[in-house]
């Protein structure tokens, strides 16, 4: 969760824009559908840790289009998509249904029956983002369980919170660092070995933790969502460096995470395809094949035409 930033008007994403030709065709699974209450809410809380060169729509509604129009630019073909409030996320959907992939995003005490049904009707496919590190809570906690073997169940993917937070986050709220540990999912996949599970932000900043798991658990994939735009550039090449160098480039995929910036977009995808120590074939399985293996989606999804 991040606070609020620049306001600005209008519908263009644009702060140097990306063609699809450039890209070829994305999957982002990892876009927040919110709307512009959720900024005001927490930018009174965190005033410290936000990109404050990007502006934020003055609306839901600008919030929605622009954030849409950005995918399309930028060549997105698919984004598991998915907010606090199932209507919000509802309205993305209608905006553009071939693009849009819902799921749902939730913490402790969530109604395992509702996402059962929410799944039934075909009003969720994947499970995710999930909260529970702001809840103060482990992945492994007893109380979280029903959800992963719902998921197990169901054979739906789930994405976990792990790693970033806002600065001062552990002070005002239930947050903990520790908490986002990667390899408490060990524990979690002992129980549930079948369960399809993404790390969320790739676990950062625990990285070697998060090289364990994947080590051990050849079935856990990871988004670089946020990282790819919000810290230091540097700081994430280093990290996604050791990750494609120590053998695990066929499991990283691209989120944007973009909440209410969508000028981020093009940023992430920057910080992909300039990487200089990424092959061509590395930089295509991050944007598109990896995700369009995880989330078995339509063959030819990845396909430039």
């Amino acid at each position: 969760m991040l606070s609020s930033g620049r306001r600005g008007d209008g519908l263009s994403p644009r702060t140097g824009s990306l063609s699809t030709a450039s890209t070829g065709p994305i999957v982002d699974v990892h876009l927040p559908a919110f709307d512009t209450t959720w900024a005001a809410d927490v930018g009174s809380v965190d005033s410290a840790w936000y990109p404050k060169d990007f502006p934020y729509p003055r609306t839901s509604d600008s919030l929605r289009l622009q954030t849409i129009a950005a995918l399309r630019e930028a060549g997105i073909v698919r984004a598991v998509t998915s907010g606090t409030d199932p209507r919000v996320v509802a309205r993305y959907r209608a905006e553009d249904t071939a693009r849009i992939i819902p799921a749902a995003m939730f913490g402790v005490g969530m109604n395992v029956d509702s996402l059962r049904a929410a799944h039934t009707r075909g009003d969720i496919r994947a499970l995710g983002e999930v909260l529970w590190q702001y809840n103060g809570l482990s992945s492994t906690d007893p109380r979280v369980d029903a959800v992963w073997t719902l998921a197990e169940e169901r054979d739906i993917p789930i994405g976990v919170h792990m790693g970033i937070a806002p600065p001062g986050w552990p002070e005002r709220t239930p947050y903990r660092t520790r908490l986002g540990d990667p390899l408490a999912l060990e524990d979690v996949l002992t129980r549930h070995p079948k369960v399809r599970v993404w790390v969320m932000h790739a676990g950062w900043p625990l990285l070697d933790q998060m090289l364990g798991l994947l080590y051990s658990s050849p079935s856990v994939y990871v988004d670089v969502a946020v990282i790819n735009w919000y810290i230091p550039t540097a700081e994430f090449h280093g990290y996604l460096r050791r990750l494609v160098e120590a053998g695990f480039g066929n499991r990283i995929m691209y989120g944007s995470d973009q909440m209410i910036w969508p000028a981020s977009i093009p940023k992430g995808i920057r910080a992909i395809t300039d990487a200089p120590f990424l092959t061509e074939s590395q930089k295509r399985d991050i944007l598109c094949d990896n995700a369009q293996r995880f989330f078995r989606l339509d063959a030819g999804v990845c396909r430039t035409h």
